[in-house]
């Protein structure tokens, strides 16, 4: 009972005190105390418009109205932090023995303003006079520019908070404003000497981020030295997090970590919204890199990527400008470039690739990215795989310059051979791209399938090819491709026909045309594959070629002559076969009017000389049989190799000399 009766009496002693407390605590001395310890600390005027009251709940304080902080002095967006109301916490301690200390700030509804001016300085350099190209001060005075704050005198400041803030960043020499809502934040730091602490949550551009930060050093960064840092970022549900030395210069230097679920919601909280982004990249990433960044410039020396289906590794250096410029090397290890359905399935059939029984694709191909940066970067590579080609090792060089891309293949390894050359891509006025290209020993059979579904060619070829083209899908540029180059096999195949089976027997039929060598030249119009020169050789037979293969409409028309070179006497013989059809499934038939031309041309040209002699002589007859007729109406004598028109003419005039003659009496 004793005790339950010393507890009362404690309760109503704590209860006395703290009504006694609403009518002795000094409340206006408490809050000049706050607003004396934060002007000593940061250089700025704090007003109040509104009342001061008592607070005795959770800490012992006053609560302030209407609170205003001012803006450095080169500012002109009003107040730096402006506030529905600022609630001091006081320690009890020190209050009893008629000193203040305060332990707490909390700001509600707060409006707060960071800025940077145009050279760089920020307005939370307090104490920092104002730059000499900021906005005039309201007295049209300017000061001489200087970042190195005065000393910032010792305050002990427990905990700050903020609660449903907003905040509003500008800095106007990137021309560049950004706003935060809902902003909630707790910061620990119980003197300027002691370690900091800080949790902040808000909402982005519809997102929701929230950042955690630990230093052990700010007021080396106050002072314009390199602080610890450790902080670490949800942005819309990707985790990332920096571990080094910052400073306000602003320079860097530490690690980073990066784990994106999802890069459409990053790129929304960026305010890049409805990005489609291509299946290669997919919509996850992990990033890891050391990094560097001071005077604009940023350093990755060993940057990784993992994306949703690829991996990169790389060293990179990034000037920061309108427009970045990279720069360094990167290796993209297996890379897989295929749209999604593109991926082997396990069966060819099961394989769909940019070319279909339909057509090409006519899917546009969004180029903007080509604009977003420069580059100049060395790119290494185990593989490439496309939807239309794919590539082992690669060596070579990207050049990126205002949205037109250069690369440069030093060396290529691709289907057993290699490939050498220069690709651009042109983004600047929709899409354009050229190419000169040289395939040495290319494997022909799994470059034409993976290329066009031909699967009837086979062997090794050395091949030259220089195009250009537009159009922003791969159906408008194949259709719109013109160009050049050349072609040469050894030791080659084509499936489908047996020509020594067609010249013994003159069947068709199907099977295999093994050939020794085989070279063409080619023009390219329009999509279309223009052939007047190919020649192939077998043992005893020779094969002549020409024709067209329409790239963008998937067919052809092609006629291989065959000939037999020591038959009829050593005359040949040749059996013309025409390839004439789509590409997945033409007809091969032979073509007895081309037949008929190349193995009766001196018989032809024979029987037209005959006939052509025949001709002539009836003519020769039906000639002079006229003239003699004409003579013998007209008493013309016509000389030989006279025209009959001619001699008429001569009678005439003869006649009419005569004539003009009599007339004037002479003879």
């Amino acid at each position: 009972m004793r005790i339950l009766k010393s507890l009362f009496l404690f309760v109503i002693a704590i209860v006395l005190v703290a009504v006694a407390a609403v009518f002795v605590i000094p409340k206006e001395k408490i809050a000049q105390a706050a607003f004396a310890k934060i002007e000593d600390a940061t250089g700025r005027k704090i007003t109040a418009s509104g009342d001061v009251s008592i607070r005795l709940f959770p800490v012992l304080g006053v609560s302030i109205s209407g609170v205003e902080m001012a803006n450095a002095d080169w500012s002109t967006l009003g107040p730096m932090v402006s506030a529905e109301q600022l609630n001091v916490g006081v320690k009890t301690g020190p209050l009893l023995q008629k000193r203040i200390e305060v332990s707490q700030l909390e700001l509600i509804a707060p409006k707060l303003i960071l800025e940077i001016a145009s050279n760089g300085t920020g307005n939370w350099v307090f104490n920092a006079t104002a730059p000499n190209d900021a906005v005039s001060t309201a007295n049209n005075t300017t000061q001489s520019a200087t970042t190195t704050p005065t000393a910032v005198p010792d305050v002990t400041l427990s905990t700050v908070t903020i609660k449903n803030g907003d905040l509003r960043f500008v800095d106007h020499a990137a021309a560049s404003d950004y706003q935060l809502s809902a902003l909630n934040l707790t910061l620990d730091w119980p003197t300027l000497a002691a370690d900091v602490s800080a949790s902040l949550s808000a909402q982005f551009n519809g997102q929701p981020i929230s950042v955690t930060l630990a230093s052990t050093s700010p007021m080396d960064l106050i002072n314009g030295k390199s602080a610890t840092v450790d902080l670490s970022a949800d942005l819309s549900g990707s985790q990332i997090k920096y571990d080094g030395t910052v400073s306000m210069a602003p320079n860097a230097t530490g690690s980073l970590n990066a784990d994106i679920p999802n890069i459409p919601a990053l790129l929304s909280l960026a305010g890049l919204s409805g990005v489609a982004l291509p299946d290669f990249i997919g919509n996850s990433a992990k990033v890891k890199t050391d990094i560097s960044f001071s005077e604009n410039r940023i350093s990755l020396p060993n940057l990784s990527v993992g994306l949703t289906k690829n991996a990169i590794s790389a060293s990179l250096d990034i000037a920061l400008a309108a427009k970045a410029t990279v720069s360094g090397s990167v290796n993209i290890g297996d890379f897989d470039m295929r749209s999604v359905g593109g991926a082997d399935q396990g069966t060819a059939g099961s394989k769909t690739s940019a070319s279909t029984s339909t057509g090409w694709s006519t899917a546009p191909i969004d180029v903007s990215a080509l604009g977003a940066l420069n580059a100049d970067i060395a790119l290494t590579a185990r593989s490439l795989k496309l939807d239309a080609l794919s590539t082992q090792a690669i060596s070579g060089r990207i050049a990126l310059n205002d949205s037109r891309a250069t690369v440069i293949l030093n060396d290529v390894a691709a289907y057993d051979g290699t490939i050498k050359g220069e690709v651009i891509l042109n983004g600047r006025k929709g899409l354009s791209s050229s190419a000169d290209l040289r395939a040495t020993q290319i494997a022909m059979k799994p470059l034409l399938t993976e290329m066009a579904e031909i699967t009837k060619f086979g062997g090794r070829a050395d091949v030259s090819l220089s195009y250009l083209s537009n159009g922003n899908s791969l159906d408008a540029l194949i259709k719109n491709l013109s160009g050049q180059g050349a072609i040469s096999f050894v030791q080659g195949h084509f499936d489908g026909v047996d020509m020594d089976k067609l010249m013994r027997s003159g069947d068709v039929g199907s099977g295999t045309t093994v050939f020794d060598d085989l070279n063409a030249s080619f023009s390219i119009k329009e999509g279309v594959v223009t052939n007047k020169d190919l020649k192939l050789s077998l043992p005893n037979f020779a094969t002549f070629g020409e024709g067209q293969i329409n790239l963008g409409a998937q067919t052809i028309d092609y006629l291989l002559s065959p000939k037999a070179l020591k038959a009829r006497d050593g005359k040949g013989l040749s059996i013309p076969v025409r390839i004439k059809g789509p590409w997945s499934g033409p007809k091969i038939i032979p073509d007895l009017e081309a037949a008929v031309n190349q193995n009766l041309e001196a018989e032809k040209a024979k029987a037209e000389a005959k006939v052509k002699a025949a001709v002539e002589a009836e003519k020769k007859k039906i000639e002079d049989k006229a003239k003699k007729k004409v003579e013998k109406a007209l008493g013309v004598e016509i000389q030989k190799g006279q025209k009959v028109e001619d001699a008429v003419k001569k009678k005439i005039e003869d006649e009419a000399k005569k004539g003009v003659l009599k007339l004037l009496g002479k003879k």
